[in-house]
């Protein structure tokens, strides 16, 4: 007897036989997302628009979940914020410390996933819960001053300042989660160092130039200096170049003894 074939299906395969050959192609490829797996898929299943108008208007994720594909198979896209909050706490406990992005990837959270969901991977990792990120920030025992000291230093070393994987990747210094939740977000991170701040009309200075400016700024506050206090005034790169130094402390301990001059 010749084989039925549904109206639905293309070059004798049935919705069943279809679904299982997505499956079966799914875990064979291991895409990181829809681009990936059609690229690499069978030929036998058919391009997204024709499977979507197939399985009447289904997105790619669900139809894998129609395919029988584990939902936590597929990078965390169908999650709710709530349950990926959770997700990185869980993960966060198996680790023992907040993970960075690379141990997110690892557990199928992608950072593209997060950012669609709550504007960057850095705003959800502000959202776990508060109660372990303190516990597990009090293992870090800087102060703020003493974090954007290391993370001027490290990008100094790099010649720009250090991005979220460039800390992730690195054991010289703390994962990028540390900096996120003390600073608020890495925009805000290169803020408070300084780094942000770009010189009007290619402006050049001096040493003398820039000593008078910090000691007018000490002047104004009253009291020590500290790195925040030239955001949005001077690049801290300029300082420290002009300075011969990496460590802002050493400037700032040079400004007090002019100050009391």
């Amino acid at each position: 007897m010749d084989k039925i074939i549904d109206k639905n299906s293309k070059a004798g395969i049935n919705d069943k036989e279809l679904l299982d050959l997505i499956k079966s192609e799914f875990y064979r490829i291991k895409p990181k997302g829809c681009i990936e797996f059609f690229k690499k898929r069978d030929k036998r299943i058919p391009c997204y628009p024709k499977l979507q108008n197939r399985f009447n208007g289904l997105t790619y994720n669900q139809i894998l979940i129609k395919a029988g594909v584990e939902s936590e198979k597929l990078n965390c896209i169908r999650m709710s914020k709530e349950k990926l909050i959770n997700k990185l706490a869980q993960i966060a406990e198996e680790l023992g410390h907040i993970p960075n992005t690379n141990e997110m990837k690892d557990y199928k959270i992608l950072p593209e996933v997060l950012k669609k969901k709550f504007g960057s991977a850095e705003n959800a990792l502000k959202k776990l819960d508060k109660n372990y990120s303190l516990r597990k920030l009090a293992e870090v025992k800087e102060s703020n001053e003493e974090l954007l000291q290391k993370y001027i230093e490290f990008s100094l070393k790099l010649g720009h300042p250090a991005s979220t994987d460039e800390l992730d990747r690195s054991n010289e210094i703390y994962n990028a989660s540390v900096f996120v939740i003390r600073f608020g977000g890495m925009m805000e991170l290169k803020k408070a160092a300084g780094f942000d701040f770009v010189e009007p009309n290619n402006r050049k200075w001096n040493k003398g130039e820039i000593e008078r400016l910090l000691l007018k700024i000490r002047h104004e506050k009253g009291e020590r200096l500290v790195i925040r206090d030239m955001a949005g005034v001077i690049n801290t790169a300029t300082v420290l170049k002009f300075y011969k130094t990496t460590k802002i402390s050493e400037v700032f301990d040079e400004i007090e003894s002019r100050f009391k001059m």
